[in-house]
Parts: structure tokens; sequence; C-alpha cells
């Protein structure tokens, strides 16, 4: 567009050149009579429309190229856009796979430190009373990992228990006496129980425990409220 229009103005300057010229040489005898200040009058209304021309042609160029700076502008405006979008995309991707990631990795700690945790179920072994007392013992059966410090206290009747034992192994069994007071209505309590697992994290749980007054029998209940400490 810019070579086209500096050509069209060319051709228009010099054909109107050409055409001043013809009409000055028409009219040399006139020369001779003319003042500088008419001369000057002839030159400034000769050259005034080439001027215009190429002000008018140079206002044309101008916006032709505004117009195009525009245009480079919109489209990378528009690329920026896309790119900005795209990294939105990226992070959106790596958000999803961080997730997933973190999911992954929570889910295969979670079986691991299953797998570190002890099972432990209480077998009833019978009840012996002497006198006031009552004394019922459970075998203790540990169905998963090793684990240490393990330690079982609650409050029975006339009695505040306290089991400690620092190894209890894989598949280990152990006896464990209960002594109280006897009952003369149904009793229920908590038996709290901690450990500490092969990697160190200290682990609770708790027993539902139940003394029964027809006959004194004790229950516990399966482990319940698994957690870390």
């Amino acid at each position: 567009m810019k070579s086209k229009s500096e050509f069209f103005g060319w051709v228009v300057t010099g054909l109107y050149l050409v055409a001043i010229a013809v009409l000055a040489f028409w009219k040399r005898d006139a020369w001779s009579g003319l003042t500088l200040n008419e001369i000057g009058d002839f030159l400034a209304g000769a050259f005034g429309p080439i001027a215009f021309l190429w002000l008018v042609l140079g206002y044309i160029q101008q916006g032709r190229e505004l117009k195009i700076s525009s245009d480079a502008l919109v489209q990378q405006a528009a690329e920026l856009k896309n790119s900005v979008q795209q990294q939105a995309d990226l992070v959106a991707v790596s958000r999803e796979q961080n997730i997933a990631q973190v999911a992954a990795y929570n889910y295969e700690r979670m079986r691991y430190e299953k797998s570190m945790n002890a099972r432990i179920f209480f077998y009833s072994q019978g009840c012996l009373g002497v006198g006031e007392f009552y004394t019922h013992t459970f075998e203790i059966h540990n169905a998963r990992a090793e684990v240490f410090d393990l330690q079982f206290m609650c409050k029975l009747p006339g009695n505040n228990f306290h089991g400690t034992y620092a190894v209890l192994a894989r598949d280990e069994k152990v006896t464990v006496p209960f002594t109280f007071e006897m009952v003369d209505q149904d009793y229920s309590t908590i038996l709290h129980c901690f450990y500490k697992t092969f990697d160190g994290r200290r682990v609770g749980f708790q027993m539902d425990l139940a003394i029964s007054a027809e006959g004194q029998k004790m229950a516990i209940t399966p482990m319940v409220k698994l957690a870390d400490l």
C-alpha cells in the first residue's frame, strides 16, 4: 500500500510539474514583466497543490500504518491471552497432578501405617471369684505388626487397672488378668490402650469394657477409635 501511494504521488507530481513547465514556457514572454513578489506568488500557487497532495497522501499513509499497528497490537493481545490461557491450563493440570500425587502418597502412607499398627483381640479365659473380688482373665492376641511399650488402663470397681508390656510381637499371645470388686449392677467403662509402632509413632485406641452383675462376667468389645497421638 505504501509503494502504491508513493507511486501515485510521484506520477501526479511529475505530470503536474510538466504541466507547470509547459505553462511557464508558454508564458515565457510574461516573465520579464513580473516583480519578485509576483514571482513568489506564482511559485506559491504553483507548488501549493503539490504540497497539499503530499500532505493528504501522508495522512492516508499514517492512517494505514496506525491501522497496521493497531491490528498488530490486537494480534499480540490475542496471542498473549492464548498464552495466559495455556499457562492457566498447565497450572490446572499441574494442580490436578499434585492432588493426585498427594492422594496417592496419603493412600500409600495410610497403607504403610496400617501395616505397622497392631491388631489386638481379647479372648475370655474365664472368671474366678475370691471373696468380694473377681479376676477375669483374657488372652491378648496381636494379629498384625510388632509393637512396643503396650499399655492398658481403665478404672474398675475397687481397682485402677494398668497393664504394661515392653514388646508384643506379631501373632504373640499374652494373658492379662483384670481384678475388680463385685458389682451389684451392670458396670461399663472405657479401656484405654496405647503402644509405640516400629516406625516410632505413638498410637492409641479405646475399647468398651462391661461387667455384668449377673455372674460378674466381663466383656471387651473389638478395637475402636484408633488414632495417632
